[in-house]
């Protein structure tokens, strides 16, 4: 390595083994599409890239393959390879995204037993279309619908977005009359770090995303996501300005007149924009990165005319004072808040149990909605006043193990095995291994970067190994295919060796024995040595016969 330069090392990367391995055209077009010190997202593909989706793969140090998160993830046409998934800024853990389902009748929110099987779908709906249709029968391919769902955990588990709880009208559109088919689709969506928990969405609510964007309004969600109110009718392109102070938008029909909220969405206020009668359109809305100024840009294009017309708009001077207080947030006399991200969470459930995202509690510091105030060069972004507390772990702070996954896109979904992968067994894990113990999956692992403590434990559980522990399985382990050639060498040559020893010193003892002269002493040491009477020399065959018989 060069001085300065740290080492780089690469490993293949292993996909799933639902998955199989994609085609080279679908590597090539393989993205990052978000990334973390503790995981990466990145998207793939489908393997007909004429298919308006694909799909969303993680990658956590340490996991020795990637993970499907998320399948089906809407590609619009125009956004070369862009993916409509996005991280909510400011929160730890929170996206937001949209799959494109092909509806074929089953229930939108399950998963699909085959990887990309939408794709086989798609094709066969098409060819079953145009043989049918060049005969006298009418036969319509399967439709593409778009729906919104959004993850808290860094895209383990998904579910769709909650039906807004306040409509303008007092009560929700004819869509939502039937349980369970009100849910709210966003076709865009935006947020900023400096306004933590505040995410403003245009879309519909009902079964699907309408494809009318004159079906479109405005929601906004103070609690990052979980619920949502109504507050504009009619489709607008919407920007945050200075942590959330100010909210402008622009109707997208006729853009000409501006509308302006300091309270979040509650109270919307008009200012014209421009009295020429030409016919506009947005062409974009452009903002500080960071959502810190009260500035912004709106480029408005014409068919009566070349180019843009590009507009300044300041929106300091809507608001009067400063605000105040800010060390004692929560009081009554201080124009901000503290408020965490898993307040929402506990209102929505009959127990009111303490929630986490991620393993902790995290408390944000922002500006009150009611308070018509600026709040300046406090600089209120998630990292210069936040505290986090560790929680004791829930069922939703694991996500699934490898050959395990959830069958539904629904909150507290369970994670099952894949069909068509066999699981290990303890037999199996024993026998590929010399270790005493081995770790048996339950399904799930620790959520990459979660920080939860104690509480529910599902990691795999340590089992025993009979048949690798004591002597026998020890030489045995020595002596199998698997062991280091080298190491059975050395054992082999240590054991000759002993051996060799052995014999040295039993032979030096029985030189040195002791010598009687007797003859059954002799005779003793003959039998117990194993000496051979006819190996004797014939010196030594007389000698005996005459001490036996007595012949000089």
């Amino acid at each position: 390595a060069l001085p300065g330069v740290l080492d780089t090392h690469f490993r293949l990367a292993i996909w799933p083994a639902n998955v199989g391995q994609p085609r080279s055209r679908q590597l090539r077009h393989l993205r990052v599409l978000h990334s973390t010190e503790s995981m990466t997202l990145i998207s793939l593909p489908s393997g007909d890239p004429s298919l308006p989706w694909g799909h969303i793969f993680s990658y956590a140090p340490g996991n020795p393959e990637l993970e499907l998160v998320l399948s089906d993830v809407h590609r619009p046409e125009g956004l070369q390879d862009g993916f409509t998934v996005r991280a909510v800024s400011g929160i730890d853990g929170i996206f937001f995204a949209n799959r494109a389902i092909l509806d074929r009748g089953q229930d939108l929110d399950s998963i699909e037993s085959q990887f990309d099987g939408q794709a086989l779908d798609a094709e066969e709906g098409e060819r079953a279309a145009e043989e049918a249709n060049s005969g006298e029968a009418s036969v319509t391919a399967p439709r593409v619908v778009i729906r919104t769902y959004f993850s808290m955990n860094l895209g383990l588990a998904w579910q769709p977005l909650a039906a807004p709880a306040q409509w303008l009208a007092g009560k929700p559109p004819s869509g939502c009359t039937k349980a369970g088919s009100c849910r709210l689709h966003l076709a865009q969506w935006t947020s900023a770090a400096s306004a933590p928990g505040l995410i403003v969405g245009v879309g519909n609510a009902g079964l699907r995303l309408s494809e009318e964007p004159e079906h479109h309004s405005v929601f906004i969600s103070r609690n990052a996501g979980v619920d949502w109110k109504q507050v504009l009718e009619g489709p607008h392109t919407v920007a945050i300005l200075s942590h959330g102070d100010t909210l402008v938008a622009v109707p997208a029909k006729v853009p000409t007149t501006l509308l302006y909220s300091t309270d979040s969405g509650g109270v919307w206020r008009t200012k014209a924009l421009t009295e020429s009668k030409a016919t506009f359109t947005v062409s974009g809305f452009f903002t500080h990165p960071a959502h810190l100024d009260y500035q912004a840009l709106l480029a408005l294009s014409s068919e009566d005319a070349t180019g843009a017309t590009v507009l300044t708009l300041n929106a300091s001077g809507l608001l009067k004072r400063s605000c105040m207080f800010p060390e004692e947030a929560g009081s009554e006399m201080s124009d901000f808040e503290k408020w965490s991200p898993a307040d929402a969470l506990e209102d929505a459930q009959a127990s009111k149990r303490p929630v986490c995202l991620l393993g902790t509690r995290t408390y944000y510091i922002r500006r009150k909605a009611e308070k018509a105030c600026q709040t300046g060069l406090l600089r209120l972004s998630p990292l210069d006043l936040r505290k986090d507390e560790p929680c004791r772990c829930t069922k939703t702070d694991w996500g699934c193990d490898i050959g395990f996954s959830r069958n539904v896109y629904t909150a507290g979904a369970n994670c099952e095995a894949f069909d068509s992968t066999p699981q290990p067994n303890l037999t199996q894990l024993c026998a590929g291994t010399a270790s005493s113990h081995v770790q048996l999956t339950r399904g799930y692992r620790r959520a990459p970067g979660n920080r939860c403590k104690g509480g529910v434990d599902l990691a795999p559980t340590t089992q025993l190994c009979p048949g690798n522990v004591g002597l026998a399985a020890a030489f045995r382990h020595l002596f199998s295919f698997r062991a280091n050639k080298w190491r059975v060498c050395i054992m082999l040559c240590f054991v000759f060796a002993l051996v060799a020893h052995w014999c040295r010193t039993r032979g030096e003892g029985l030189g040195h024995s002791s010598n009687d002269g007797s003859l059954a002493s002799a005779m003793h040491r003959i039998k117990k040595y194993g000496v051979d009477k006819k190996s004797l020399s014939d010196d030594e065959d007389e000698e005996r016969e005459f001490l036996i018989n007595g012949n000089y």
